[in-house]
């Protein structure tokens, strides 16, 4: 049986609305499970990026892969907590300074708002009390 032009364009077009429709699909499932994904993902990645310490350990020390599952274990709970604990110093250092940059952003908001009014703005609904919260930093 010999196909038509109308029959062949007929078929392009169902053939793009089925890839359309897949596509729309696949994001919509990808967004619906964004929650549990991301996570997910993010494991996934950082197993791969950890993947060659216990390897490295193996053949350049010869260690068992059970021992080298427990030092690479070891050596990323010891980087977890140094990186909490600098992440906490860095928290409690923002909040010594949060004063001195509330003044300094203070200082700032008073320029633009006498800026904008010489120029005919009105910058009344500027506020600068809805961007400052220093309790938001820290839990």
């Amino acid at each position: 049986m010999i196909r038509t032009t109308a029959d062949n364009s007929h078929s392009r077009l169902l053939h793009l609305l089925q890839i359309g429709a897949f596509a729309f699909i696949i994001l919509w499932g990808i967004r619906a499970s964004s929650e549990v994904l991301g996570p997910l993902l993010l494991s996934v990645m950082l197993a791969y990026a950890v993947l060659p310490f216990p390897v490295w350990l193996m053949k350049r020390f010869r260690l068992p892969k059970s021992k080298a599952t427990v030092v690479t274990a070891a050596v990323l709970a010891g980087a977890s907590l140094m990186v909490a604990f600098c992440l906490e110093f860095g928290i409690a250092r923002l909040m010594t300074r949060m004063p001195l940059y509330e003044q300094n952003l203070a200082g700032l908001h008073e320029q633009v708002a006498a800026f904008l009014s010489a120029h005919g703005i009105d910058s009344a609904s500027l506020s600068l009390k809805q961007y400052s919260r220093p309790n938001a930093l820290a839990p």
